[in-house]
């Protein structure tokens, strides 16, 4: 399935799930704050030297990545309950990882994958004006920002450069199908 497209501030975990920050027509769920966006924990080993000043400092990978997404659920007080069971839907452990699909302003839009640890919100007075704080919960095992793009297509007989115009040292796979 292809990824969705959204606009600056919107993000979406699945390919077809539920649509964060994504415009004022009910139901739909305003952000308030993002954290785990930023850069993971970098894991750092160090051990002094003996018999003399300073160590070694190990420092190149990060962390896993936990996401916390809090905002505000709106919804019709007459189906609010059907909306949220479709976010506890969206949100329900998983043996599989999935995206959680990041647009930014000035960037390319971007994913980590990663599983739902939790889907939180409380029933005060939701039911009588439609609307509910939310806090959405997501842990990334693997911390890096994805771009997705296109597949590319290669002609046989014809050399090609491929760079990494990204941040983070990969170790790619190449996959060849066809007579090469």
């Amino acid at each position: 399935m292809a990824a969705p497209r959204w606009t600056d501030h919107q993000y979406q975990y699945g390919d077809d799930g539920f649509l964060i920050n994504g415009g004022a027509s009910l139901p739909f769920i305003d952000v308030d704050k993002v954290t785990g966006l930023d850069t993971p924990s970098i894991e750092v080993k160090d051990i002094d030297y003996d018999s003399q000043h300073g160590g070694y400092v190990y420092a190149r990978f990060v962390s896993s990545r936990t996401i916390v997404i809090d905002g505000t659920l709106y919804a019709n007080p007459a189906t609010i309950d059907s909306t949220l069971q479709t976010l506890r839907n969206n949100f329900i452990p998983t043996l599989t990882d999935s995206p959680l699909y990041i647009k930014e302003p000035g960037l390319s839009q971007q994913y980590i994958m990663c599983k739902p640890i939790g889907f939180n919100y409380d029933v005060d007075r939701l039911r009588s004006y439609g609307a509910c704080k939310i806090q959405i919960q997501l842990k990334a095992g693997d911390p890096v920002r994805y771009i997705d793009d296109a597949d590319t297509a290669f002609t046989a007989g014809t050399n090609y450069s491929i760079t990494n115009a990204g941040n983070v040292e990969t170790w790619p796979k190449f996959v060849t199908t066809g007579p090469f």
